[in-house]
């Protein structure tokens, strides 16, 4: 809402019992929580059953990280961690060492739907 873009947000999802939601928003009270509207539109969520993800979990500078990816093709994983982290040192390198508070972008394909969540603790079930 316009004039309200600094106040706190918070998201409760209603998942069906299946399903779980990979975010790098801290999770408090049963919800997630962006200190204000830019962080929340800043923090994709991904949703669906854990048989329709692969997760690949790695630490870069010390934060652990999982890329999240969404659905069957020729999605190298182990590649793109790799490349994951050379993004993550050469940001650190012109932006300064990046705080642990938790970050998530994502990127998709027609076949295959990527989400790289920075995160310093568990996601949420």
């Amino acid at each position: 809402m316009v004039g309200r873009e600094g106040e706190t947000c918070s998201v409760r999802l209603q998942l069906p019992w299946s399903w779980r939601a990979w975010v790098a928003l801290p999770f408090e009270d049963g919800a997630y929580v962006a200190q204000d509207y830019d962080e929340l539109a800043d923090s994709p969520f991904e949703c669906g059953t854990e048989a329709s993800h692969a997760v690949h979990t790695f630490t870069a500078r010390g934060v652990r990280h999982e890329l999240v990816v969404w659905g069957r093709g020729d999605f190298d994983g182990l590649r793109v961690v790799a490349d994951l982290i050379k993004i993550i040192d050469a940001e650190a390198g012109i932006f300064g060492d990046f705080h642990t508070r938790t970050a998530i972008s994502s990127s998709s394909t027609s076949t295959t739907r990527a989400a790289a969540v920075s995160s310093t603790g568990a996601a949420a079930p």
